[in-house]
């Protein structure tokens, strides 16, 4: 018996923020089934199977697959892993049947369906009729409230990160491949995506390095902007290092070898930061963190890091860069209370609510 049957389009082995948060949640919480349209590795608990046909509405065999599997599951509750479609469905159910199902937002989904109405609509129907919504934030948390959803049935569940500490050999490796001995290393770790701001760090960064002459500049990771980034990056002068996607061992490793984190995200209206893991994960390898004031991106950084307006980022570095005192305290004030944002803390109280039923 299962109490949770989680349907979603996000799951291992993507690599995203939302399928990493689902992969989580269900290897903390045993009796959770998850149906997904991912393919990969067979799993334990994890049933994957596309539900797309070429007739619209292209999820309706959703109306059929997902009974089918509750009551194979015996499952309690539906979760839908995305408002829409999924949630669409699990509605009908509900109306249908008395299916209770739990809606789960991570901040650019809920966001999406308020800039149209249709959606807007449907988005607020769905809501309503959710017996709960699992949010990412406490700004995502204000998102769904304004799009209808009912305070009392909010429930904030953080993403986390496993990311274990940094092995002292591949510190010393990536010390040597790129020469870093005795650099100041600033470090960004993201989706290469517009709205990232990493094009925003290149601008200032040719004057500080005229400034701190042994300050290098990586990024870690890849998307559709990579190229248009090496290009600003090249056009400008900058030093710079694109690693591309890296494996955990090695991007722990940079966490230990960075001096200060840097992700400003811009203050996109709908494409907009729920949450963002990369900040827990640079407070847990305590670095101080430069970061902008949008989303939830504030209740990530906490107390480790500093947060910029338009048009203060190269101020707010340069500040950083020249108190290294400032820096540790930053660092250190970002350890307290970073034991709170683990899966087995944070599971459980998705755990406690289901253990009602």
């Amino acid at each position: 018996m299962s109490k949770l049957l989680l349907i979603t389009e996000d799951f291992f082995p993507l690599k995203g923020g939302v399928a990493r948060y689902y992969s989580a949640l269900a290897d903390e919480l045993n009796d959770v089934t998850v149906f997904t349209c991912v393919n990969g590795e067979d799993k334990k608990n994890v049933i994957r199977k596309s539900w797309y046909w070429s007739a619209w509405p292209h999820w309706l065999p959703l109306l059929w697959l997902v009974p089918y599997l509750k009551f194979k599951t015996k499952a309690r509750f539906l979760g839908a892993g995305q408002i829409l479609p999924i949630g669409t469905a699990l509605l009908l159910m509900r109306l249908a049947f008395g299916w209770r199902y739990i809606v789960f937002l991570h901040g650019l989904d809920i966001a999406l369906t308020q800039t149209n109405k249709k959606q807007s609509w449907l988005a607020r129907i769905i809501l309503k009729y959710a017996t709960l919504v699992v949010v990412n934030s406490e700004f995502t948390k204000s998102l769904a409230i304004k799009a209808g959803a009912d305070k009392p049935h909010l429930l904030v569940v953080y993403p986390c990160s496993n990311l274990k500490p940094a092995l002292s050999n591949d510190v010393q490796v990536l010390r040597q491949r790129y020469n870093l001995v005795n650099k100041l290393v600033l470090l960004s770790v993201s989706r290469l995506v517009k709205r990232k701001g990493i094009d925003d760090v290149l601008k200032v960064l040719p004057q500080l390095q005229r400034e701190f002459s042994n300050l290098i500049y990586v990024v870690v990771g890849d998307g559709p902007e990579k190229n248009n980034l090496e290009e600003q990056a090249k056009s400008l002068n900058c030093n710079v290092i694109f690693t591309s996607e890296v494996d955990d061992n090695e991007l722990s490793a940079w966490y230990d070898i960075c001096d200060i984190f840097v992700l400003a995200p811009k203050n996109e209206t709908v494409d907009v930061e729920g949450f963002g893991i990369v900040y827990l994960e640079a407070r847990r390898a305590g670095k101080p963190i430069i970061a902008s004031r949008v989303g939830g991106v504030p209740e990530a950084v906490g107390v480790g890091g500093v947060l910029v307006n338009n048009g203060e980022l190269l101020f707010k570095m340069r500040q950083l860069l020249d108190d290294e005192s400032q820096r540790l305290l930053l660092g250190k004030n970002g350890q307290e209370g970073i034991d709170n944002f683990n899966w087995k803390k944070q599971a459980l109280r998705l755990k406690n609510f289901l253990d009602k039923f």
